[in-house]
């Protein structure tokens, strides 16, 4: 017994440090000036696969602004309001809806995510 609780707690460990969010992307993400900036890898604009996978990176390695970071880390929906754009200084514009079922639990509400946040440096 002592064995079977081990390895839950375990597992349970294990899915929280490999949790995702679930990306939301909004209609207007990707219109003209708000998805300009393009990949390094591909040339072109980021497509919503690899904005996923900045921002799961993001999260990952704690980066860009503080409150995205834990937002990416706490939050159960996150909504993409922009891709990257701004070239001077390439982010993407990220939102999370407190109304969201998912969003409700103790570390995304102490966050009060009211406005949008830049997850900087893609």
């Amino acid at each position: 017994m002592k064995k079977f609780m081990t390895a839950v707690c375990v597992l349970l460990l294990c899915g929280t440090a490999f949790a995702r969010p679930t990306y939301v992307f909004q209609p207007q993400w990707n219109q003209p000036n708000n998805n300009d900036v393009n990949n390094g890898a591909t040339g072109q604009p980021y497509t919503q696969t690899q904005i996923e996978a900045f921002l799961n990176n993001a999260k990952d390695r704690r980066s860009g602004a503080p409150l995205a970071s834990q937002i990416l880390d706490s939050c159960g929906v996150v909504e993409v309001e922009k891709g990257c754009h701004q070239a001077t200084d390439p982010h993407i514009t990220i939102w999370v809806d407190n109304r969201v079922k998912s969003n409700q639990v103790k570390a995304c509400q102490k966050l009060n995510p009211g406005t949008a946040v830049h997850a900087n440096g893609c």
